[in-house]
């Protein structure tokens, strides 16, 4: 038996407990820039000269100046709004603002399927459709496509320190397996199993051979340490990695871009590594704390 819902977050802005305000402004990658450069990277000549004149028109860089809270729920961006006009209908984007969190405010328009538990409490909690879907197509095998994970909010009982759990991730469209890590006590002395990802879990397939099929146009594939989402994201350049960037990697070698625009993504890179290695010399694991 399954049971079909929406699921609704509402974020609210605490400002007690933030170190700035929502409206502080904050220079960031122009991620639908340096998106259109990479994808026209085996365009035709001219395609490729007239997006690059198009930018120019537009004084379009490979940075913008945006608040906090444009970042997070969106922004107008000339060339999705230019893309808006001028794509076909079959290949418009979903969303008509760029922001990491665009549209996730409220009620999701996503619709999803699960198991209630009733007939095989083995189930209970697992993915069963994403909108009508029981796959995914972004991937090369039915192993990377499959849904049948935990949304993250509820697991089947009977968990011991030799289960695997898996979550399934809606902005990475693949499940994440979490792996015991120790005993812990929690808030009323509840004794509980933490989980987390293993160090390997966007390894690239040399360091992780179950990783071979999320690679759908390599080799090469993304570097190690970093997973690319871009063919379940329209083509969208991004890239997860484990937090505090556990592995350093040159990020310049993942775009494709003219010399001014390198050169300012070059400074960027640098400052982030050396940033994480002043600042973040350890890693802080994404965790999940579950009574035993």
């Amino acid at each position: 038996m399954t049971v079909t819902f929406q699921q609704r977050k509402v974020f609210y802005f605490d400002a007690e407990a933030s170190a700035g305000d929502e409206e502080d402004m904050v220079v960031v990658p122009n991620i639908p820039m340096l998106s259109a450069t990479s994808q026209s990277k085996h365009a035709a000549r001219f395609l490729r000269l007239a997006m690059a004149s198009i930018m120019d028109i537009l004084k379009i860089k490979p940075f913008v100046e945006v608040s906090v809270s444009q970042l997070l729920w969106g922004y107008e961006d000339p060339l999705l709004k230019l893309a808006k006009d001028v794509v076909s209908k079959d290949h418009k984007l979903p969303y008509e603002e760029f922001g990491l969190f665009y549209g996730k405010n409220g009620t999701s328009n996503d619709i999803m399927t699960i198991f209630t538990g009733k007939g095989d409490i083995t189930r209970y909690g697992l993915v069963d459709r994403w909108n009508g879907k029981t796959h995914l197509p972004h991937w090369k095998s039915d192993s990377c496509n499959r849904l049948n994970g935990s949304d993250g909010s509820i697991f089947p009982p009977n968990i011991t320190p030799n289960t695997t759990l898996y979550v399934w991730d809606k902005d990475m469209c693949r499940l994440l397996p979490l792996k015991f890590q120790k005993e812990v006590v929690t808030n009323g002395d509840v004794l509980g199993y933490r989980f987390s990802p293993a160090d390997n879990v966007f390894g690239d397939p040399e360091h992780n051979s179950e990783n071979e099929c999320f690679c759908p146009n390599g080799p090469p594939c993304a570097p190690n340490g970093l997973f690319n989402v871009s063919a379940c994201q329209y083509g969208t350049i991004v890239f997860f990695h484990l937090v505090n960037f556990k592995f350093s990697v040159n990020f310049i070698n993942l775009f494709h871009l003219c010399g001014s625009c390198r050169a300012e993504i070059m400074k960027a890179n640098k400052f982030l590594l050396q940033t994480r290695q002043s600042c973040c010399p350890s890693l802080i694991s994404t965790t999940l704390t579950l009574p035993c």
